[in-house]
């Protein structure tokens, strides 16, 4: 664990992590899940697009730089993070309808997208 603190600017948390991929580098910035298989210690992460709905991964951080299948890096927990990738959705007009964002509606919360890959 690396904690960064510099007087009243910008304070992080960082902990090692270890990539549960196969072949996906997880990319830096890029939002990592926590994968409790019971073997890694509580350090195995997986990119997004490699969660699926039935499983119960959860948001853990976003990576510091990128990480290789099966190689250890390290993942943001705490802080600004000004190297977050987020995927932003709009529309021509607000008269068109958001057909593939159907419950999505003002106020709703940053969720995990699983489904677009980098």
């Amino acid at each position: 664990m690396r904690f960064k603190q510099a007087g009243n600017k910008k304070d992080i948390v960082a902990l090692v992590v270890k990539s549960r991929e196969a072949t996906l580098t997880i990319s830096q910035g890029c939002p990592v899940l926590a994968d409790p298989n019971g073997t890694n210690d509580g350090l195995a992460v997986i990119a997004p697009e490699s969660s699926a709905a039935a499983r119960t991964d959860f948001f853990f951080g976003f990576a510091t730089t990128d990480i290789a299948p099966g190689n250890f890096g390290e993942v943001q927990v705490f802080g600004f993070c000004t190297f977050a990738r987020l995927l932003v959705v709009s529309r021509a007009a607000t008269s068109i309808v958001w057909a593939s964002y159907v419950d999505v509606s003002l106020g709703d919360f940053l969720v995990i997208n699983t489904l677009s890959v980098d």
